[in-house]
């Protein structure tokens, strides 16, 4: 399970489907229709938007009410690191080129913690890591710049007691 700290995914996305490209039929972890987050019918802003391969979703951030991206980021880094395989078409000038893309690891399950809209708050970060730790993630990705400071920086703080929980830490940013 591969959890993004993000501004949200695309439910809608190809890369975030139940079924990819070559159907690969995707198998939650939690068990059919178990879901975490704005996924669990029973959350009170409940969002109908996970399936076998988007496991949860959950929206930290402080002026958004779903945990749907609205502006690309979160789908994008979410994509690169967990996308399902699948035909993309791509346009360049009158030219069109259809490729086969994926995800770094394509046939894990994903949760996705809105944290940012646009801004990213520390706050919604640090809980949003203390839920991931709950969720039981593998990975977690933070692709969002920021200071880098383990002793001293209170999100690094939350990196370091999920490393201690057993989850890697990629922060690229």
């Amino acid at each position: 399970i591969v959890g993004l700290l993000d501004t949200g995914v695309n439910p809608d996305h190809p890369s975030f489907a139940a079924v990819d490209g070559d159907g690969y039929r995707h198998t939650n972890p939690f068990g059919p229709g178990t879901y975490v987050g704005v996924c669990d019918p029973a959350h009170p802003q409940h969002e109908d938007i996970c399936n076998d391969k988007l496991i949860g979703a959950w929206n930290f951030a402080l002026f958004s009410s779903s945990a749907v991206d609205d502006n690309g980021h979160g789908s994008h880094v979410a994509s690169t690191m967990a996308g399902n395989r699948h035909e993309a078409v791509f346009t360049v000038g009158n030219d069109q080129y259809t490729r086969t893309i994926q995800g770094v690891a394509p046939r894990a399950n994903i949760i996705s913690y809105r944290v940012c809209d646009p801004s990213c708050f520390t706050s919604a970060t640090v809980a949003a890591v203390e839920q991931a730790i709950t969720d039981g993630v593998d990975v977690l990705n933070f692709s969002i710049s920021g200071p880098d400071n383990p002793w001293g920086n209170i999100v690094d703080q939350a990196f370091l007691e999920a490393f201690a929980a057993g989850v890697f830490i990629a922060a690229s940013a």
